[in-house]
């Protein structure tokens, strides 16, 4: 199926046929444009393979012609590594023929196991598949479930936690695609240089056609989130990040406050969110809130009382739920919007806020 969030990547795609020869070239409108709209392309050829001997023919044709290749999964990133160049011919490949989940070795002591699956396989496609086919979840995701696999892998993707790593740490063995059509297995024991970069190669070592990866039995998080100052948020970081499973926290510009959420297993059944409300959290802090963003493109001086309404109005209610482990982990992230991220050491991170602040 096709998620909201795909929406707008889909429609930009016409249907095309998956042998290089009988590829449809098109002209006029981009092709191809990321999640939040910031990026787009227009590629000579787009590509749709069902199978290792289709993606092996376009990738090795080609390259005989010294022409661009670039693979894309659901379009997520915001930058521009993802686009074909401007100039000369060039051809974008879909992996989203290629995402079938194949089979598990389960673990003896019944932790967990390892699934092996496509490249092209969605998260939010694992989030279904794997606790009713093999009683497994992910141990760790990032907030959004439309990106693939591949994708996850190739940019690092990571969810929360301390003790948990990357996504990409959870990889047992990879088959990767080179330039010249050979599939090579790589993992820890084979090729062990490649398969260390491939992990987070961003598309530049090859095309990763499987996957297999380690998940673990499949559980509840108790998630609860609350609101504190700035300066008292700060403090707290250090042991709700090593008190919890998973922890993030948002700070409020101009608000002065900090949102904490923290998240852990537990063997509770199911327990709603009592204090949603569709007026807070879907009419005003989906639709108010990015009309009021809107706004001050044009008036910049009303940024601050906008985000000192957010904090007071959508993010002050404290909320508590237990759910199964991926509706934990993800949740809309409402409208586009321009993203970056920066990796900072724990011990600097109330640096770097403070002066964040002070900016």
């Amino acid at each position: 199926g096709v998620t909201n969030h795909d929406a707008t990547h889909y429609a930009l795609q016409p249907q095309y046929t998956a042998a290089y020869g009988g590829t449809d070239r098109m002209f006029g409108a981009p092709l191809f444009a990321n999640w939040s709209q910031t990026e787009s392309c227009r590629p000579s050829f787009y590509h749709r393979p069902s199978s290792i001997a289709e993606l092996r023919d376009i990738v090795c044709k080609a390259a005989t012609r010294g022409e661009r290749v670039k693979v894309v999964g659901s379009g997520h990133s915001p930058g521009s590594i993802l686009l074909t160049p401007r100039s000369g011919i060039s051809h974008m490949i879909s992996l989203d023929n290629m995402r079938q989940i194949y089979d598990a070795e389960m673990f003896e002591d019944g932790s967990g196991g390892v699934v092996r699956m496509d490249g092209g396989v969605r998260l939010y496609e694992l989030n279904r598949e794997l606790p009713k086919r093999f009683g497994l979840a992910l141990s760790s995701l990032g907030s959004i479930c439309e990106q693939s696999i591949a994708g996850v892998l190739s940019t690092a993707t990571h969810g929360t936690g301390i003790k948990f790593g990357i996504i990409a740490r959870s990889v047992r063995s990879l088959k990767i695609m080179l330039a010249n059509g050979e599939v090579v297995d790589v993992s820890p024991n084979t090729n062990r240089d490649l398969f260390d970069a491939c992990r987070c190669g961003l598309g530049a070592l090859g095309i990763i056609v499987e996957v297999s990866l380690v998940c673990e039995k499949a559980f509840h998080l108790h998630a609860k989130q609350w609101q504190i100052s700035f300066e008292q948020g700060l403090s707290a970081m250090n042991e709700e990040l090593h008190k919890h499973d998973h922890f993030r926290m948002w700070y409020i510009p101009h608000a002065d406050r900090m949102v904490m959420w923290s998240a852990n297993r537990s063997s509770l059944p199911i327990l709603p969110d009592r204090a949603a409300s569709t007026l807070r959290d879907t009419i005003i802090g989906f639709y108010g809130f990015e009309a009021a963003l809107l706004v001050t493109r044009y008036i910049p001086q009303l940024l601050p009382l906008v985000n000192q309404a957010m904090g007071k109005v959508v993010f002050a209610k404290p909320r508590e739920r237990i759910d199964v482990s991926h509706r934990i982990f993800n949740f809309d992230c409402l409208f586009r919007q321009y993203v970056n991220e920066w990796a900072i050491p724990v011990e600097r991170t109330a640096d770097a806020l403070r002066a964040l602040r002070q900016a």
